[in-house]
């Protein structure tokens, strides 16, 4: 069943058009990759997604809804989290106080603020510093606790491997391989073929805001050429 439906979807910087009539579906529980190099509207999707950016045409429909242009906290009180590029924290909040907030209670099925503690070590270990105060890294490892505790359908997350270093690149990982023990869908936008491999069922390459290719994993991993031809993937790419 399918739980977003992004149809047609242009969305300008001012004059400038990023997405070009770009459609995506996404699955109850389906995880989702869409990689590309810099530049090529990645971040617009995820940002027109959760009605950060609003699409000039096209639609976004999510669990049945039309969620074209809400706004974002709309967006999240329908269902859909964020783990945004940049790591976005209220830096002048602990890190307790950013994920109490942050916390959608979901009863027995959701997650807890002390289960995403358990996952990510470093935010009971900071649990009262001001985030702010916090390295690029651990802020991000609070970003997706955030998203974690929303306690959404559907979890968007853009550049998720940015500052991270092996260590927390591999929670970042066994995360997201709970979040589909849960059913939870995600979308994954990355840069990192490999690290975006070990995530998603199906990669998504999009060149100047329009998909040109879709690939399973399995096949990304049997011949990463087919992704990297024409896309210009340098080796941290892979």
């Amino acid at each position: 069943m399918t739980l977003l439906e992004c149809e047609g979807l242009d969305t300008y910087y001012g004059d400038s058009q990023v997405l070009h009539d770009t459609s995506l579906s996404i699955g109850r529980g389906e995880h989702i990759g869409v990689i590309g190099r810099n530049g090529m509207g990645k971040s617009t999707l995820v940002y027109t997604i959760m009605g950060i950016v609003r699409a000039r045409r096209g639609r976004v429909v999510f669990n049945g809804k039309d969620l074209t242009g809400v706004a974002p906290e709309k967006v999240a009180a329908a269902g859909i989290t964020l783990v945004p590029q940049g790591r976005r924290v209220f830096g002048s909040l602990t890190v307790g106080e950013n994920l109490r907030v942050s916390h959608v209670d979901r009863g027995s099925d959701g997650w807890t603020v002390d289960q995403v503690c358990d996952r990510l070590p470093i935010l009971r270990d900071r649990w009262s510093q001001p985030a702010g105060q916090m390295s690029g890294g651990q802020q991000q490892m609070l970003a997706l606790g955030r998203a974690l505790v929303g306690n959404g359908d559907l979890v968007l997350m853009d550049e998720p491997s940015e500052g991270l270093d092996q260590h927390h690149l591999a929670l970042v990982v066994d995360v997201v391989q709970e979040l589909r023990r849960r059913g939870t869908a995600v979308l994954v936008v990355e840069q990192k073929l490999r690290f975006a491999l070990d995530m998603v069922d199906e990669l998504n390459v999009m060149v100047r805001g329009q998909f040109v290719q879709t690939i399973s994993t399995e096949q990304a991993r049997n011949d990463p050429s087919v992704l990297m031809e024409g896309l210009g993937f340098g080796s941290a790419a892979v």
